[in-house]
C-alpha cells in the first residue's frame, strides 16, 4: 500500500497527524499541501477570494492538474483527500480511472457551510465520486450511504497535541467559580453567553473578537485566543467547560467533545446521540436541550462542593481513557488503515 494524502500541512492539521501515524504504522505515505497552493493564489486579493467563493473551479483547475501530474509519476494505491475544496470533482473521477482508490475525510460538513474553508461546490459535487467517505458524524455517514450508495465510515475526532501530555503532568490551581467557553464568537454563541451572564452566571470566554458581539458585563470576562500549551492549560484550569455546537455538529460531536474530558474537565454540552454513546450523563457530561436547561445545569454545577467536583473530574478522566473507540489519532489512523486495506 502506498498512500497520498491531499490537504493542508501544518502542526495541527489532521492531515499531518494521519500522515505521521501511517508512516509510524509502516505505510508509505506522502502528503501534498494543496491548501498552501490555494492560499498563495487567493490571499493576494479580496476579489480572488470572492471569485473562489463563488466559482472555485477557476483556481481549482491548476491545482487539480498539478495533482494529476504528480499522481501519474508515482505508484499510489490510495489517494486520500481531506475536505477537497481545492480539487475539482472531475479530478476525482480521473484518479479513479487511473486505478487508485479515492477516499475523503471532511472534518466539517460537505453540505453545511460553517466557515470560509469548510465547503464549496467542489466538496458538495465530489461526494458521489469517492470510493470511501470518512466522517465525524454518524448521521452524515447514514445520509451518504443512503443517497450515494458508497461506503461511509464513522471516524470520530480524538486528541493529539504535543502539549497535552505535558500539561497533564503540571500542577495547576483550578478556577471552579466560573463557566469557561473556549472558541470564537458567532451570533448563536453570543446569544447563549449573554443569556447566561444576564442570569448571574459567571462566564469567562477565550477567543477573538468577543467584544464585537458582547457588551461589557460584571459577570463576563473576555480573554484572547489561547493556543498551544496555553489552550490545554485553560481547558484544565477551568474544570467547568461549556461546549456549544455549530449547525454541522448537531446530534454529533466536535473536537472539544474529546479535548475537554481528556484533561478531566466536566463538559456541558448539547444533547446528541453521539455524546450519549460516548459519555456518561450527569457524570462526565451534563446535557442541555434549551437555554433554560443550560442555565439550570450551570447553576447546579457551580454549587457543587469541591470534593464532589473532584470525584467527577476523576471519573471523567478515567472514563475518557477507557473509551472503546480509543482516544488518540493513532487509534483513528489504525481504524482508517483497516478500511483502506479493505477498499
Amino acid at each position: 500500500m502506498k498512500v497520498l494524502i491531499v490537504g493542508a500541512d501544518h502542526e495541527l492539521a489532521l492531515e499531518r497527524y494521519f500522515t505521521d501515524h501511517f508512516q509510524y504504522l509502516g505505510v508509505q505515505t506522502h502528503l501534498i499541501n494543496v491548501r498552501e497552493q490555494l492560499l498563495k493564489i487567493i490571499e493576494t486579493s479580496r476579489i480572488y477570494r470572492l471569485i473562489f467563493f463563488l466559482i472555485p473551479g477557476i483556481f481549482s483547475k491548476k491545482i487539480s492538474n498539478e495533482l494529476l501530474k504528480h499522481i501519474s509519476k508515482e505508484s499510489y494505491t490510495h489517494v486520500w483527500i481531506f475536505k477537497g475544496i481545492e480539487i475539482l470533482p472531475k479530478t476525482i473521477k480521473k484518479i479513479k480511472k487511473n486505478g487508485q482508490v479515492v477516499i475523503n475525510y471532511n472534518p466539517d460538513h460537505p453540505f453545511i457551510r460553517s466557515s470560509y474553508f469548510s465547503q464549496n461546490s467542489n466538496v458538495r459535487k465530489a461526494v458521489r465520486h469517492y470510493d470511501l467517505y470518512f466522517s465525524y458524524s454518524l448521521d452524515l455517514c447514514q445520509k451518504i450511504k443512503f443517497e450515494y450508495d458508497i461506503d461511509a465510515v464513522w471516524l470520530p475526532f480524538a486528541v493529539q497535541d504535543v502539549y497535552h501530555s505535558a500539561v497533564m503532568k503540571s500542577k495547576l490551581s483550578y478556577e471552579c467559580s466560573k463557566i469557561c467557553f473556549i472558541g470564537n464568537p458567532d451570533k448563536n454563541r453570543a446569544f447563549i453567553i449573554n443569556y447566561l451572564i444576564q442570569n448571574n452566571i459567571l462566564i469567562i470566554v477565550f477567543g477573538s473578537n468577543w467584544s464585537h458581539f458582547l457588551s461589557p458585563h460584571k459577570n463576563l470576562e473576555i480573554k484572547e485566543t489561547v493556543s498551544g500549551i496555553k489552550y490545554w492549560e485553560t481547558l484544565r484550569k477551568y474544570p467547568l467547560q461549556l461546549n456549544i455546537f455549530r449547525k454541522h455538529n448537531v446530534n454529533s460531536h466536535n473536537m472539544r467533545s474529546f479535548e475537554i474530558p481528556s484533561v478531566g474537565s466536566i463538559q456541558i454540552a448539547p444533547s446528541s446521540a453521539e455524546n450519549y454513546k460516548l459519555f456518561t450523563k450527569n457524570k462526565s457530561i451534563f446535557f442541555y436541550d434549551s437555554n433554560a436547561e443550560l442555565l439550570q445545569v450551570c447553576r447546579d454545577l457551580l454549587l457543587l462542593e469541591t470534593e464532589t467536583l473532584e470525584k467527577l473530574k476523576t471519573y471523567t478522566f478515567k472514563e475518557f481513557n477507557s473509551l472503546d473507540i480509543g482516544t488518540t489519532y493513532l487509534d483513528r489512523a489504525k481504524l482508517a488503515l483497516r478500511h483502506l486495506s479493505e477498499t
